[in-house]
């Protein structure tokens, strides 16, 4: 998606799409498998 959209010159909104996924992915790192934790209570 990033990448279509630098093609597009659209550069502001591919960073700001990158930086929201990094801060995504970042967050799941950080969080214990809370999902499967649930499941199994």
């Amino acid at each position: 998606m990033v990448a279509v959209m630098r093609q597009l010159g659209r550069m502001e909104e591919a960073d700001e799409v990158e930086r929201r996924l990094k801060s995504v992915r970042e967050a799941l790192a950080d969080e214990p498998d809370s999902e499967e934790q649930t499941l199994n209570d």
